[in-house]
């Protein structure tokens, strides 16, 4: 699957900072990061389908490098399963509303060692890389 970026988040990073734009790390500063049961929307401008399963709110990246940016190796993100269900696709939301989504899966754009959670399963992100293809 693709990470797609929601209209408000490209209109954001397009825009120079004198203009109102923010480079990525800080549009995404206590952001919320969240599971969902249903498929990755077509648009990341549309609602996540599917049921709610875990949100973990305060997510901040570090520093760019690379092209990349990532969350710190600590503290460690975490979250209790609220549902359970198979897990395939995430939200991250900014505190303005930019977004982007992806797909959770054995190929998907998010990884875990097992997609089917259990309810009151305590789970953790322990790495998340955002990445500004070249292209």
């Amino acid at each position: 699957m693709t990470i797609r970026y929601s209209t408000a988040l490209r209109n954001t990073l397009m825009t120079t900072t004198a203009d109102g734009g923010l480079p990525m790390a800080e549009i995404f500063s206590g952001a919320t990061l969240s599971f969902y049961s249903g498929e990755q929307p077509d648009d990341p401008d549309d609602a996540m389908v599917g049921e709610l399963l875990l949100e973990i709110t305060g997510v901040s990246f570090g520093t760019a490098s690379g092209g990349a940016i990532a969350i710190p190796t600590s503290p460690t993100l975490s979250g209790f399963v609220q549902e359970s269900y198979t897990v395939q696709s995430f939200r991250l939301e900014g505190t303005g509303g930019e977004s982007l989504d992806g797909s959770v899966g054995a190929d998907g754009d998010i990884r875990f060692l097992s997609h089917q959670w259990e309810e009151s399963e305590t789970l953790e992100v322990t790495s998340l890389t955002l990445t500004m293809p070249m292209e």
